[in-house]
């Protein structure tokens, strides 16, 4: 779903992929017999209390309200003091994969997934990168300066790209294949990830994406799939750097955590420490 401004209505071009949060959102609007979105987000403060009374678990309506922040961000109104989410407890967080799961995956990944399903899950696994990170991404954002590459990172709720991580080893290798391969030319607004058709990748098809590569790779069952999901890798990659430094703070930056309290909550395990975990992938 796109956006185009016109007066006090931000009126949504035509859908584009399968994204159900844009499907529930357009049932809102048609609903409330709206066109478009207000152009005011204070307008849309009820689209919460909507959610609630369909029956949607909160996780749940923390993703389509994370969908209608991403819409009005696109156009340049920042919402996330308007638009809340409703709390979760700490405990509703996926599980991560034990290290000989990790390299399970990438291993799978590496051997029979095309380059771009590849890249995706490095990303997740090795700069811990959340779905909505992965799809912002845009050409100009993976630069090299200092004979050093960088990624730059639009952070969740963030106004903008706020933060840059380091790009080396095997990632680099894959990243810079993919742009070789794939976005030779291209400016640096144009997405990075691209989807089937060569525009930007939409969240549904990331994670149907990767939890098909889980299941493939037999990471992801029947018998633990309500605890293992793609959110579990960037799980897997925080807890993995929490282990190695030791250190919550170094942890809260690679995860971008405003607030330190969510970076304990990876910290179920790291009592469990032994010499083999801190080895690299």
């Amino acid at each position: 779903m796109e956006l185009t401004q016109t007066s006090s209505t931000l009126k949504p071009a035509p859908l584009e992929g399968t994204d159900n949060r844009y499907k529930v959102l357009r049932a809102y609007l048609d609903n409330h017999g709206l066109d478009g979105l207000p152009g005011n987000p204070y307008e849309m403060k009820a689209y919460r209390t909507w959610l609630e009374a369909q029956g949607y678990a909160q996780t749940t309506i923390i993703n389509h309200i994370s969908v209608l922040r991403e819409l009005y961000r696109h156009v340049g109104i920042e919402t996330s003091r308007i638009l809340k989410s409703p709390s979760v407890p700490t405990g509703f967080l996926k599980d991560s994969l034990g290290d000989s799961e990790a390299i399970q995956l990438l291993d799978f990944a590496d051997k029979t997934c095309r380059l771009r399903d590849r890249l995706i899950i490095h990303l997740m696994l090795n700069l811990g990168l959340r779905e909505c990170e992965i799809k912002r991404i845009d050409v100009g954002d993976f630069y090299q300066q200092d004979q050093r590459y960088w990624l730059r990172i639009w952070g969740k709720k963030a106004p903008g790209k706020d933060q840059k991580m380091e790009v080396c080893n095997g990632l680099l290798d894959i990243m810079l294949d993919y742009r070789n391969q794939f976005l030779k030319g291209m400016p640096s607004d144009h997405p990075f990830i691209l989807s089937r058709k060569g525009g930007r990748i939409c969240h549904g098809s990331l994670s149907r994406i990767v939890s098909g590569i889980m299941q493939a790779a037999g990471v992801k069952t029947a018998d633990n799939s309500h605890r293992i999901t793609p959110h579990s890798l960037r799980h897997t990659a925080v807890t993995k750097v929490l282990q190695i430094s030791g250190n919550i703070r170094v942890a809260q930056k690679f995860a971008r955590h405003k607030d330190v309290r969510t970076t304990e909550r990876y910290a179920h395990d790291t009592s469990e420490i032994r010499p083999e975990h801190y080895a690299t992938w």
